[in-house]
């Protein structure tokens, strides 16, 4: 079986984000835990940044290219 390489990452939530992903976690949420909501956020960013990069619109997008977040804590 190929070797896989993963990463442990921590993210901090606070208020509304972390009620925000609370509600789609769990028992009522789509997603059975914390760890499979991310990394489907990180596929389908994935994605749309790919179909974007192909169809040319990579200047029509704000955040395409970024190397850093507009949404940093201080």
């Amino acid at each position: 079986m190929p070797r896989t390489n993963t990463t442990t990452m921590t993210v901090r939530l606070s208020g509304s984000l972390s009620e925000f992903v609370a509600t789609n976690v769990g028992e009522y949420g789509d997603y059975e835990n914390v760890s499979e909501y991310v990394r489907d956020l990180i596929r389908r960013d994935k994605e749309t940044r790919k179909r974007l990069h192909s169809s040319g619109s990579r200047q029509n997008s704000p955040t395409l290219g970024r190397h850093q977040s507009r949404h940093t804590s201080p």
